[in-house]
């Protein structure tokens, strides 16, 4: 169903600490993400959550299962935070929905970054921690 698209595609999750702050978390596909221990490698305040649906719609004006970073576009107020998987930055192409889920896009890791300044945000690099734990998102 992919075609011919190079480049690692990722998984992208919309969490909120005790504060109410959100993440964006951008990571490999396949990478196993422990959401109990997360916020000790993200500077989150407390353990995380997944934010609801209504959150992604309010703030980043997209469904749920269109999920990407390119989605910072939206977020007028400057609520979210992007934490990209420290691994992607080797990649040639890192891949995300065009703000649907129904096609994807590609761009070089320098490209990523440098839309996420024009959104006025600086992303944080973090290799995520490790995957122990129950609380694991596959």
């Amino acid at each position: 169903m992919r075609g011919d698209i190079l480049g690692i595609f990722t998984k992208n999750l919309l969490l909120q600490d005790k504060k109410g702050r959100l993440f964006l978390i951008v990571c490999h596909e396949d990478k196993a993400v422990d959401v109990k221990t997360l916020h000790r490698h993200i500077g989150a305040s407390g353990h995380l959550g997944f934010a609801s649906s209504d959150q992604m719609r309010g703030v980043l004006r997209i469904e749920p299962g269109a999920l990407t970073p390119l989605a910072l576009l939206n977020d007028e107020d400057g609520l979210v935070t992007v934490v990209v998987e420290a691994s992607l930055m080797d990649a040639e192409q890192v891949n995300f929905h065009p703000l649907i889920n129904t096609e994807s896009i590609g761009l070089q890791p320098a490209d990523l970054f440098n839309f996420i300044a024009s959104c006025g945000r600086e992303a944080v690099i973090s290799d995520l921690g490790s995957a122990a734990g129950d609380a694991v998102v596959q």
